[in-house]
Formats: C-alpha cells, sequence, structure tokens
C-alpha cells in the first residue's frame, strides 16, 4: 500500500533586526518587540493559540489592497479595551532586518462579550502589517487574548482561472494522457468540486516553461525537473506571474516531473496571497512521486485531486486533521486541526505520524494501527483536504465551510 502525502508549507520570518533609526516612529507609539514570528492569514478558524499569545507584543496580519478586514477576540473580565497600534513593516531583502511605519491606531468596539477592530488596507500591493496591543498607559496589554479571529474581505470576483505551467520534461502520467488531456481533467476537476461553493473556473492556460521570457534556458524539454532538486526552490516561484492578463491573474499550477522528497505529490504554501506573481504565488504538482528507492507515476485523476488539494492550502484551507509535521512547522500545537465545524478531525494523525513518515507497523494506513490490528478509522479520509491520499479511499470534496473560506480569501485576491 503506497501512502502518497500533500504537503503544506508555512511561511515564516527570521526574528530580524528593528532598525529604530529609520523606523519613523515617536515615543508614544507601543512598537511590536523584536522578532516577527507569528503571522496571522484573513478568515484562518485553527486555534493559533501562538498568535492570541503574541499579539499583544507583536503579531504579523497578511493584508491585501483595498480588503477590509476585523480583529477580534474574547474581552478578559476587568481588563478595558487595548489600543490596536498597526504597522507597515518594511523588510530588506534577506528579511534580516527591518523598518516600522505606523498606519493605525484603533480602539475598540465592544459586541457580545468581544473587543472588535476594523480597518480597511490601502496599500498598493500585499503586504504584512504588524499589530500590538497597547493599554491605557501605553503599556503592552496584560489581558488574556482568547478566541483570536482575524477576517478578511473584499470586492473580486468569484471567478479565476488556471494557468498549468509545465517545467522540464513531461514524464507522461499512468494512464497516458498528453499535456492537453490533463489540462482538461484538472479544469474538470475545479469546476465540479468548486463549483457548490459558487466558485466559477473560466478556462485554463497551457504553457510551457521553456518558452518564459526571462528564465526559458533553465527548463529545457530535454529533461525532468525534480522540484528541490533540479532548483532549491521547491515553489519554481519565479515562474509565477507570467504573462499578460488573463494568464497573469490566474492561478499558476507548475508541473514539474516530480518534487523530490519522500512521498510528497504536490506544494503550496499556506495562503499564497498573490494571484499574479511574487512569493507565494505558485502551486507545484507532479506527474510523479518517489518512494524509497522507486519512481511511480499518477494517473490524472490523483493529479488533478493533488491540484485541488495544494489550491486550497493556497486560498487558506489547512489539513482537517494537522499532521506531526505540520504542528511542528508552524510551532503551534493547538492547531490541530482546521477549526471548521462541519469538517471531521481524526485525533489518530499527529498521535502516530511523525515528520509525515509513518511507522513501520501500519499496514493499510489510516485502518489498522498497529501490530494488534486495531480496527480504526479516521472520519475525516476522504475530505480533500486530509492529509494523505489513500489507495481505495475516494474523495468527497470539500465541505460547505471549506468551500467559503475558499471564496471568502479569493474576493481578497487581485484577478
Amino acid at each position: 500500500m503506497k501512502k502518497k502525502i500533500f504537503s503544506l508549507i508555512f511561511l515564516f520570518f527570521m526574528a530580524g533586526c528593528f532598525d529604530p533609526a529609520s523606523s519613523g516612529v515617536s515615543d508614544s507609539e507601543l512598537l511590536p518587540r523584536a522578532g516577527l514570528t507569528r503571522a496571522a492569514y484573513p478568515n484562518d478558524r485553527a486555534e493559533n493559540d501562538s498568535l492570541a499569545e503574541n499579539l499583544a507584543e507583536g503579531v504579523l496580519l497578511q493584508v491585501h489592497p483595498g480588503a477590509d478586514y476585523q480583529l477580534s477576540f474574547q474581552k478578559d473580565g476587568p481588563h478595558p479595551s487595548p489600543e490596536l497600534q498597526l504597522y507597515r513593516v518594511i523588510f530588506n531583502s534577506d528579511s534580516t532586518r527591518y523598518r516600522l511605519r505606523q498606519v493605525r491606531r484603533l480602539k475598540a468596539k465592544e459586541a457580545d462579550g468581544r473587543f472588535i477592530y476594523s480597518f480597511t488596507c490601502e496599500e498598493s500591493s500585499h503586504t504584512y502589517w504588524a499589530a500590538t496591543l497597547a493599554d491605557a498607559s501605553g503599556n503592552y496589554y496584560t489581558g488574556k487574548v482568547r478566541d483570536f479571529l482575524f477576517e478578511g474581505k473584499g470586492s473580486y470576483s468569484e471567478r479565476f482561472n488556471l494557468n498549468l505551467i509545465v517545467t522540464g520534461k513531461y514524464g507522461g502520467t499512468a494512464d497516458l494522457l498528453s499535456v492537453t488531456e490533463l489540462a482538461a481533467e484538472i479544469l474538470s476537476a475545479f469546476r465540479t468540486d468548486l463549483a457548490p461553493g459558487g466558485i466559477r473556473i473560466d478556462t485554463i492556460f497551457v504553457q510551457n516553461a521553456e518558452n518564459h521570457p526571462v528564465f526559458g534556458s533553465k527548463y529545457s524539454s530535454e529533461k525532468p525537473w525534480l522540484a528541490g532538486t533540479s532548483s532549491k526552490d521547491f515553489l519554481v516561484t519565479e515562474l509565477g506571474g507570467w504573462g499578460a492578463p488573463p494568464e497573469y491573474d490566474a492561478l499558476d499550477l507548475v508541473l514539474v516531473h516530480r518534487i523530490d522528497a519522500e512521498s510528497v505529490l504536490g506544494n503550496s504554501l499556506l495562503f499564497g496571497g498573490s494571484l499574479g506573481g511574487g512569493r507565494g504565488s505558485t502551486v507545484v504538482i507532479g506527474t510523479h512521486f518517489i518512494q524509497g528507492s522507486e519512481e511511480f507515476a499518477l494517473d490524472s485523476k490523483s493529479i488533478a485531486h493533488t491540484a485541488l488539494h495544494e489550491s486550497a492550502h493556497f486560498f487558506g484551507v489547512r489539513h482537517t486533521s494537522a499532521t506531526l509535521s505540520d504542528l511542528e512547522n508552524e510551532n503551534d500545537f493547538s492547531n490541530n486541526d482546521d477549526g471548521l465545524d462541519d469538517t471531521p478531525f481524526c485525533m489518530l494523525i499527529n498521535s502516530f505520524s511523525k515528520k509525515n513518515k509513518l511507522p513501520s507497523d501500519f499496514k493499510i494506513f489510516p485502518r489498522i494501527f498497529s501490530a494488534q490490528a486495531l480496527a480504526l478509522s479516521c472520519p475525516d479520509e476522504n475530505n480533500i483536504m486530509f492529509p494523505y491520499t489513500i489507495d481505495g479511499v475516494e474523495s468527497i470534496g470539500f465541505s460547505k465551510e471549506q468551500l467559503q473560506q475558499i471564496r471568502g480569501n479569493l474576493s481578497i485576491l487581485k484577478h
């Protein structure tokens, strides 16, 4: 039984060195403490205890031009509402230093036992703001932050396009489909599984990386492209945002021969944040995967399933059940699941998995978990955002709340 893994990448920032001389801030402003290593993404419903714990002293918020945002958390007994201070964070090229410029100071509204802060982003491109909480004396808020939520809403269309970028030599599929036929299979899968959420896919464009006007010479069609080996960048970021609209504003699906990591089918950042180039603008999928020393070809249905799964990560949807690798990479062990009410959770995943490699006594994952052959099953194994794909288990697509999450974040992204 081959167990294949979907990869979710969490984007973190180096602690960095704050440069006060170039910040332009006054003594009355409550600056984030050095080390902005926590980032909140719009409409994420996971527990995010680490964000709540660090909010007063500084966390990052991913924001997009023209979008409306609401940050909120529960009141803590007698503690009066703190002031939310927002700063534009300007990193240097390698994120080792950053400057700050204050953009907002907000008083809370109180409703249903929560402090609520609302604001609109007036930037020219998507970026990160830092947030702190100041009490009436100008000190960091000392009340407990519970049930932290960061929600966003935009005005962009529920329709978008796909851009399939073929890198290197196309190795075909297990069911022998051409690139054009594979593109049609992917388009059909997106239309079928996203339609219940009112999301429409207009078309899929197909491009060959060897024709890229800048980087084309790197992507010879004579040699298979292995993400992570042919280049160190697993996300093949440089191919994002290629061409003029409508191709430029499409979701870039980079098709590689395989991702050069054990059993991994695809890669994406959690909430990529950009349709149209730049970091996090690409979703990577392979036609093959490697397990041990052997390479296996995927059929077109599996490749389309991977593209959907990784694209949902791009739009902010987490695994239904977090793997131990997810928890360790994010360094927030409160995020066991996606926080959605209509997706079940499998408590066995992060108990028995280790860095996405399963113990040798797994015979048929996830039905047999021990040498004693305990008959246990994960209730979310047929949701498309289950972290593993299992032979013989058919996907039933997305839940209603997962689709709402995708559509909400699509409305934020310029396209």
